[in-house]
């Protein structure tokens, strides 16, 4: 047994996640403002449980705003992406990446 998600697998989950090419490429697209930290929050991957025994972990992005470079002061939850990578745990490999709804034009 492992638990759903580990301090180890949670840093890696980040590493894998903004490394990726395609997130990359993804959020490239969105052609975010000039300096701007791209935050990744690794979470375990929710399901019904049904035929999905592989342990997944689910990325939402956040951005910081380059204007306000304080790390303790910035809140990037202000700023969600509206791409979310998921990962195999067992692999640490990119799977698949979702898209959220973020606003009302969505």
């Amino acid at each position: 047994m492992h638990a759903s998600l580990d301090s180890d697998e949670i840093m890696l989950a980040e590493k894998v996640a903004l490394e990726d090419e395609g997130v990359k490429a993804e959020i490239a697209k969105l052609q975010l403002p000039a300096g701007t930290t791209i935050v990744c929050d690794p979470w375990p991957y929710g399901s019904d449980g049904i035929n999905d025994d592989n342990r997944m972990i689910q990325n939402f992005l956040y951005f910081r705003d380059p204007n306000n470079s304080n790390e303790v002061d910035g809140n990037h939850y202000a700023f969600p992406l509206s791409i979310s990578p998921v990962i195999c745990a067992q692999t640490m490999k990119v799977i698949r990446i979702d898209f959220l709804p973020t606003g009302e034009d969505h």
